[in-house]
């Protein structure tokens, strides 16, 4: 046995000898000194401590995570999984290998934490496991120094509770590197447990720091609001007055402001939340913002239903017939081409996809009074005044086996399912971009920049929203925060190919579409513009003229001006234009169609008030080619 582990058991042995009454007394030590920077600097938003807990839950087989604060105070934080929890053992291993995560290890299976030795990526209930590198926990660092972590598994008369009190890493301190570093002091003990069939985990987050209390109150905001910057949010928690001991705040910054009502249930309250936010104007902005429209906490109960592996407020996309979109497959590795799908089934059913690719069907988070689900839509779209009305949605899979790479350079197979969604007008604007999910969990908001793509499609680009769903691969490639990735790796590299060429074929169908689509309208406002001057032509004839109705109205026949071009058998009553003589034009076009409707009307009009008799073909040219430039000067 080697010094760490023994180190590891007897500290398991200590925690089960507190059931005496007596507490154990530890020091937080890290595996190396680069942990204990990141302990207190990685996470830079509390809504990345609240994902990370999120992830352990779910790591630990959860099926429901509750989290509750006391807003807009913030003075107290719980965050309740109904876990696994840890036993003695695997507390033991927390304690002293932060950084050292026992997932995706041998060890994992003994503490309770992975299936098998066989393949420690799943977590004991047969879940692909989202955390990595065992800081998740301590993410909360930023939000406090102090915490409390109570813990049961289940069949256990007893739970482990550990008080913890990080200590704050200094560049100042003298420090070999490489030694353990003492990262905080910690009290562990077991207290009976009369529920023994319960488990789970219980985080307490007592005595917020000042910089994230501020963050969460949106107090620059506020600040900004009484000295009459900007207006205040649309959508907000409220704010607190501190000269009064945390009392809501006087006028609109202490009522809250939310599109869901008190009694309202968690899932219906979100629904609304949802659709409000989705509202083509909303809060009477064009391009709504969440910026403008949320404070922080909204803004980050927002990121945090986009990160989790939650299923959709509607369907999955692939659950979907999509039945007010366009759909399209994207085909060949490249993507080198994309096939419209014609068929109304749902898309997994047409492509022979698995079921619960990106999504937890059984796993809940409830923050506050809102039951968290995914927040994107894909019916009831923002319409605008774009050729293309309905929206497009092009899926597609890749399955990369680098057959030519040894696995320590690739990383082993990539796969994933993907779509992009082309519409009129994506809403909110921090929808627009490209999100990668990894076993459905993300670990940042849209890619706006869609991983680079250089090509200037401006427009375009605002208008698609995409999500990549993998299923095996890129996890080696990301960095520790898991919010970025390494952009050289194998992995990062092929996704990014795939994403480029899928994007310039969605676009480039797009444009054919859209094109397609306006000639079709141009068409049809040339055969109404036809219809038109028929009318007028006729009001003329029969009401101006007063002519009786068997009085035929002249045709007017175009020629190309070439003798060739004129029938032999010539209609006395009918009015011989030639089309590059008058219109300077022979190819045909819409353009020229409408042209000819508007100068052959004119003709007729001129033919019967007689204007055209004594005129021979070389004058009637003449002047109805000067008509015609009056008549098309802004075509």
């Amino acid at each position: 046995m080697n010094d760490q582990a023994a180190g590891d058991r007897q500290l398991r042995d200590r925690i089960l000898e507190s059931r005496d009454g007596t507490a154990v007394q530890t020091s937080l030590e890290t595996d190396a000194q680069v942990i204990a920077r990141v302990t207190d600097g990685i996470y830079s938003q509390p809504a990345s401590a609240f994902r990370e807990l999120i992830s352990n839950a779910y790591d630990a087989d959860a099926t429901e995570v509750t989290i509750q604060t006391d807003r807009p105070r913030f003075k107290r934080i719980t965050i309740s999984d109904n876990g696994n929890g840890m036993g003695p053992d695997a507390v033991a291993h927390l304690i002293r290998h932060i950084g050292g995560s026992a997932k995706r290890s041998s060890d994992g299976v003994e503490l309770g934490i992975t299936k098998s030795a066989e393949d420690p990526t799943l977590s004991p209930g047969g879940r692909k496991l989202i955390g990595k590198v065992g800081i998740g926990l301590f993410s909360v660092s930023h939000l406090t120094h102090s915490f409390q972590i109570i813990t049961k598994v289940a069949d256990q008369s007893w739970r482990t509770v550990a008080s913890i009190r990080l200590r704050q890493y200094s560049e100042t301190q003298n420090h070999i590197e490489g030694d353990p570093y003492e990262a905080g002091l910690v009290t562990i003990w077991q207290e009976p447990a009369s529920d023994v069939e319960a488990h789970g985990t219980t985080i307490v987050l007592n005595g917020l720091k000042a910089a994230a209390r501020e963050t969460l109150r949106s107090s620059a905001t506020w600040l900004a609001v009484s000295r009459n910057i900007q207006e205040p949010p649309r959508y907000h928690v409220g704010a607190v007055d501190l000269s009064r001991d945390y009392e809501l705040a006087d006028g609109a910054a202490g009522s809250p402001s939310l599109p869901w009502d008190p009694d309202d249930s968690p899932a219906y309250a979100f629904e609304r939340f949802v659709d409000a936010i989705g509202e083509p104007n909303a809060g009477g902005q064009r391009n709504p913002q969440l910026n403008d429209l949320l404070d922080y906490y909204l803004r980050m109960v927002w990121q945090l239903s986009l990160a989790a592996p939650l299923p959709y407020v509607d369907e999955h996309p692939f659950d979907s017939t999509l039945s007010e979109s366009w759909r399209y497959l994207f085909e060949g590795a490249g993507p080198s081409r994309v096939t419209r799908q014609l068929d109304d089934v749902p898309l997994r059913e047409s492509m022979g996809w698995p079921t619960g690719i990106g999504v937890a069907t059984d796993f809940r988070v409830v923050f506050d009074d809102l039951e968290l689900k995914r927040p994107l839509k894909f019916s009831g779209l923002a319409q605008t005044s774009n050729a293309v009305k309905a929206p497009m949605v092009f899926v597609g899979h890749l399955r990369e086996e680098f057959p030519e790479m040894p696995v320590e350079s690739s990383g082993g197979p990539l796969e994933f399912y993907a779509y992009l969604m082309w519409m009129p007008k994506v809403v909110p604007i921090d929808d627009i971009g490209s999100l990668i999910r990894i076993h459905g969990a993300s670990g940042s908001g849209f890619d706006e920049t869609f991983l680079k793509y250089q090509v200037a499609e401006t427009t375009r680009l605002k208008q698609i929203r995409c999500e990549i769903f993998v299923v095996q691969g890129l996890e080696g490639a990301l960095n520790i925060d898991r919010e970025s990735y390494n952009f050289s790796h194998t992995h990062v590299v092929r996704l990014t190919s795939w994403l480029h060429n899928a994007l310039s074929r969605s676009i480039g169908a797009q444009k054919g579409v859209a094109s397609s689509i306006r000639k079709q309208i141009r068409t049809e406002d040339a055969a109404r513009q036809l219809d038109d001057l028929e009318d007028v032509v006729e009001a003329f004839w029969r009401e101006a003229l007063r002519s009786d109705a068997d009085s035929p109205i002249p045709p007017v026949v175009w020629t190309d001006g070439s003798p060739s071009s004129i029938p032999r058998d010539k209609n006395a009553d009918a009015i011989y234009l030639s089309r590059r003589e008058i219109l300077h034009e022979s190819r045909a076009s819409t353009k020229l169609m409408r042209a000819e409707a508007k100068v052959g009307a004119i003709a007729k009009v001129l033919s019967g008030m007689n204007l055209l008799e004594g005129l021979d073909e070389s004058e009637i040219e003449l002047l109805m080619s000067h008509l015609a430039k009056i008549v098309l000067v802004d075509e």
